[in-house]
């Protein structure tokens, strides 16, 4: 008889930490789920604003000479260091962005780093410029959705 109470009472204690686990498990669906859609209104927010910046003259020959700065960098280190277009392309981006990824990618010739510390002088610019168009084209849109909400009439 002893044995069976024992046995019952770890039989109650794993179906509560069973119905405790099922619970943690639905609010993790729950939240990712609240997550995604976070994620999805902030996705759209960031494609209108660059579809609305897409009208203005001055952002599109800022992002051409972005793409122009980007496509040197790559030739550059895929011709002198060799490496490959991708592992050169993800160099030339990477580069500009101000953060502190580590690449494991060294230029190693002379020559590459004379052309690493021009390169980043002029591209950190013009990325850094881009960036913060597209910040307040976000803000910008994100001002007037607000606006929307509180006075729909208008």
């Amino acid at each position: 008889m002893r044995r069976w109470k024992i046995f019952s009472n770890s039989y109650s204690v794993n179906a509560e930490i069973r119905m405790n686990l099922q619970l943690f498990r639905s609010k993790i669906t729950l939240q990712k789920g609240k997550m995604m859609i976070s994620f999805i209104l902030t996705l759209k927010r960031l494609l209108s604003a660059v579809f609305r910046l897409f009208k203005e003259p001055i952002f599109r020959s800022l992002l051409f000479t972005l793409a122009v700065i980007l496509l040197s960098g790559t030739l550059f280190y895929r011709g002198v260091e060799g490496w490959s277009f991708l592992n050169s392309l993800y160099f030339a981006f990477i580069s500009l962005i101000p953060s502190s990824v580590d690449t494991g990618l060294v230029p190693q010739a002379d020559i590459s780093k004379w052309f690493t510390m021009i390169y980043l002088i002029v591209g950190v610019g013009v990325m850094l410029m881009t960036l913060i168009t597209i910040g307040l084209a976000v803000a910008k849109f994100e001002k007037e959705e607000i606006k929307l909400l509180r006075n729909p009439k208008e």
